[in-house]
């Protein structure tokens, strides 16, 4: 009498369970396909310029221990560097206009890459005083 009844359900079962896997699957490819058809320019072209504010600091007078002048020449100062716009730092850049070494380019390639396991590298500083050191990969 239960062989019966558990014929249907084990039907039942199954085709619920087949019904779930091919309702995933759709998902799956709709996904895959709509991703696909994104492109990376789409992303960057949205994005606004990103700049992180600057901190605005004030000065509490009765947690100094300064003289009315040296508060008053400190609130100056505050001001002044609370008016500033502080720039994104930009490595390029600052390597071309303060280091003197113009056309760095964005990422340094290593001509050697890639290395295989246990290889040996060696690494170094272009300092006054050179270091040299060789480390395996």
């Amino acid at each position: 009498m239960n062989s019966n009844k558990t014929g249907p359900i084990l039907i039942g079962t199954i085709l619920v369970m087949i019904l779930c896997l091919l309702v995933l699957c759709c998902l799956v490819i709709t996904s895959i396909v709509y991703l696909g058809t994104i492109k990376a320019d789409e992303f960057s072209n949205d994005l606004p310029d990103y700049f992180e504010p600057t901190p605005v600091v004030t000065l509490n007078p009765d947690h100094s221990n300064l003289e009315p002048e040296a508060i008053a020449q400190t609130q100056l100062t505050l001001d002044t560097l609370n008016e500033s716009i502080v720039p994104i730092n930009d490595p390029i850049d600052l390597a071309s206009r303060l280091g003197g070494k113009p056309d760095v380019p964005a990422q340094l390639i290593d001509p050697n890459a890639p290395y295989e396991l246990g290889a040996k590298k060696n690494f170094g500083s272009p300092t006054p005083t050179p270091m040299k050191i060789s480390r395996s990969i």
